[in-house]
């Protein structure tokens, strides 16, 4: 559940996955 949040947050924040997996 995470990992497909962090893609889909990914996608929608429009930002790297290393940015979004920072926050």
């Amino acid at each position: 559940m995470a990992r497909a949040s962090n893609l889909t947050m990914c996608s929608f924040c429009g930002k790297s996955h290393a940015e979004v997996r920072k926050l």
